[in-house]
Order: structure tokens, then sequence, then C-alpha cells
């Protein structure tokens, strides 16, 4: 990561971005939370700020901008109307801040007392599915994240089987069409899907001949690196099923 002041390697940002990549993620993460702190040092050398030892009121008046201040144009000439971040994405740059704030700290470029203000005691009134409270409920008492906006989760947006035959019907290639039904059927990552090869199509009703022991057509994701930059984020391999449908347009398509 580049200094724009001095043109120089940002010494400890880039030793948080090498810590990504030593974890095994993905380049997408890796190149997401390299625009975020990017983002966040940027603006603390615009503001007079000491990136590692931000006041909780500075953070907060980061936050605020990040909603606030209107991104640049798309567009050549630099029209169009203006376009903001919203509130979810404000809350994602947030956390890349405090991770690389905590990560400074176990190094000593940040103060601990800089990390701590991070986080603050939380009980949890309410359990998420599956959490584990303890025998005596030791771990309902967690740390929370001090900086966020308290936003309402919409849910997902799913596509209706009516939607997605008149996306198919609009697309003019086979292998497009192939891709936006093995999304809708799959429900894989684009990463995923762009990454899969030949040999990960085993679309027989049974393909122990390939020497696969998994009933059904169905198609592999592997973590691999490809020639189109392609990434599964997901270290562990698995095996998804697919219907006849997607057969077909494979077939197609080959």
């Amino acid at each position: 990561m580049i200094d724009d002041s001095i043109y120089e390697l940002h010494r400890e940002a880039s030793a948080y971005l090498d810590s990504l990549r030593a974890r095994h993620l993905s380049w997408n993460t890796e190149r997401v939370y390299a625009g975020r702190s990017a983002l966040y040092l940027t603006s603390c050398a615009a503001h007079g700020v000491d990136w590692s030892q931000p006041t909780l009121g500075q953070l907060a008046r980061f936050m605020r901008r990040l909603v606030q201040e209107p991104l640049p144009s798309r567009r050549r000439d630099g029209g169009g109307q203006q376009r903001f971040r919203s509130e979810e994405t404000a809350n994602a740059v947030m956390t890349t801040v405090c991770e690389l704030l905590r990560f400074g700290a176990r190094y000593g470029w940040v103060p601990a007392e800089v990390a701590a203000q991070l986080t603050q005691q939380k009980y949890l009134t309410y359990l998420p599915p599956g959490y584990n409270a303890g025998e005596d409920g030791q771990f309902r008492t967690v740390r929370a994240r001090e900086l966020k906006f308290v936003v309402v989760n919409d849910g997902i947006d799913w596509l209706t089987f009516e939607e997605v035959e008149q996306l198919l019907a609009v697309t003019d290639h086979a292998r497009d069409r192939f891709l936006v039904a093995l999304l809708w059927c799959t429900a894989l990552r684009i990463g995923e899907a762009l990454g899969l090869r030949r040999e990960d199509m085993h679309l027989l009703s049974n393909s122990r001949s390939l020497g696969c022991r998994v009933e059904g057509p169905h198609v592999h994701v592997r973590r691999r690196l490809n020639e189109n930059g392609a990434l599964a984020k997901s270290r562990e391999p698995r095996s998804v099923p697919v219907i006849e449908e997607l057969v077909a347009l494979y077939t197609e398509y080959v």
C-alpha cells in the first residue's frame, strides 16, 4: 500500500495486508480490505489525524463522512446523480479499520488503549441460533464493536422462477444462459462459478466411472489458481447438486 503524500510503501498497512494473505484469504478480500484501509489512511492525512492514535470522536466523524460525502461520478464528464455510501458499506469499512488498528496494537504500532476503545462489553439478552452461552452463562458477555450504524436487515432478494425464465429468454449466448441458470440453481458465488472446470462437471446420474462417489448430477467447487483470476472463497471443497434443466443447458453450451 502506497502513502500518497510521499509515495512510499505504508509499512504498517502493507504488513496488515500481508497478514491477510498469510491467512489464505481470497485475493478479492485482500483487494477490498486494501481499498478500505487506504480510504481511512487518506482521510487521516487530509484531516490531520494520526492514523495510529485516533480518538473515538475522530473515528466517529470518519464514519459519518463515509455516508455524508458523495462518491466520485462514474461518468467521464463528472455528471449524473450524486451517489453516497450506504450505512451497511460504512459499517464494513469500519470493520476493516478496527481490524487494522487491532493488528497494529499487537505489534506496538498502535497504543493498547486505542485498540481497547474500539469495543465495549455487551450482555446478550437474546442468543443467536446455535450459540453456546456456557454452563453458567459465562459467554453471554461479549466484546461488541463500539462504532457502527444500526441498520435494518432487509433480507435476501430472490428471483422467482418466472423472472429467471425471462432472464434466460433474453440471453443470447449458450454459455451465458448456462451461467445464469447455474448461479440461480446452485447459489454459487461468482468466483466459484467462474472457477469451474470441465473436470468439476459431474452431470451424470452416477459418476463412479470418474472416481466420484457423490450420487446424482452435481458440480465440484474447489479452491485453486485459475488463469482467469477466479477464486473460490472457501478453502473447503464441496459438491453441489444440480437439476436436469441445468444439465441440458450445459450440454447446449458444450
